[in-house]
């Protein structure tokens, strides 16, 4: 009922993530930081805001001098694929900013960002010999901050925040490190509640992790999708929890009061811990 309104909040969201407040997706991004580090996303915000500029003035010349400019098929090129790019994030509404929505847009942002750098470059080799040196410096300084910037945050901070092993799946590889742990003739058994399905091999999407981990290097393996809890009913079992389902593991203990109810965690403070029924 909205239309201008709502296009405008999408537009905002979509074009703050880069400098100001980024996709709070783990598996998109580092949140709450923006998706460009400041260095970068300085350099993209003069870019875009230069190209802009002297597109202006290209199509002024353009209509009053009849002046035809390559640079003005250059700005249209940039400015043009950002839009275009961007539009599968600003044209959708839920889980803004959304940088895997607008991953098409990386090749002018970056492009947009080097505009700059590039402009400190030519202006210090026309330089005289200290001024260059300074100007060149700079440059160096800036972009080895940048990087210095991006390692430390995505390889040490991001890398051990217990946030994004959740959002990665550390769960599922933990069940799956613990199945491949157990003796070849034990019973074992997956459950989820997950009633979502993958074409093919029929199983939910949250098993598909332990899937890929376990595929042909484990034996006595039995998938349960929701509701199959009836199934289990050996002795010697493992039963291990996608979720944790209270209900299932209650219908088990009442039928299999030696059941032990065990939560397992492979690794400390990453919230990851999972729940098993060992039946003897």
């Amino acid at each position: 009922g909205d239309l201008l309104g709502t296009l405008g909040r999408t537009a905002t969201l979509s074009l703050i993530k880069y400098n100001f407040w980024g996709d709070q997706n783990w598996r998109h991004n580092y949140p709450p930081y923006p998706v460009l580090d400041p260095i970068v996303g300085a350099f993209f915000l003069a870019g875009i805001l230069y190209v802009v500029w002297q597109s202006g003035v290209l199509i002024g010349r353009r209509i009053a001098r009849r002046d035809r400019d390559i640079r003005l098929v250059r700005d249209t090129f940039l400015i043009g694929s950002f839009i275009v790019m961007l539009m599968p994030e600003f044209l959708t509404y839920e889980g803004l900013p959304h940088a895997l929505r607008s991953i098409g847009t990386q090749v002018p942002v970056f492009l947009l960002a080097t505009m700059p750098a590039l402009w400190i470059a030519k202006r210090g080799i026309a330089r005289k010999h200290t001024d260059r040196l300074v100007h060149l410096s700079v440059l160096i300084l800036l972009l080895g901050a940048s990087a210095g910037i991006n390692i430390s945050k995505y390889f040490i901070y991001f890398a051990e925040s217990p946030s994004q092993m959740n959002s990665f799946a550390l769960n599922e590889r933990n069940i799956a490190e613990y199945l491949l742990s157990l003796p070849e003739d034990t019973n074992k058994y997956v459950v989820s509640s997950d009633r979502s399905r993958i074409v093919g091999n029929r199983l939910p999407i949250d098993a598909q992790p332990i899937v890929f981990l376990t595929d042909g290097k484990i034996k006595n393996l039995t998938w349960l999708i929701p509701d199959a809890d009836a199934a289990i009913s050996r002795h010697n079992s493992v039963i291990a929890f996608i979720s944790r389902d209270n209900r299932i593991i209650d219908n088990i203990l009442k039928r299999s009061p030696e059941a032990k109810v065990i939560d397992i965690d492979l690794r400390p403070g990453t919230n990851s811990a999972f729940t098993i029924i060992h039946l003897p």
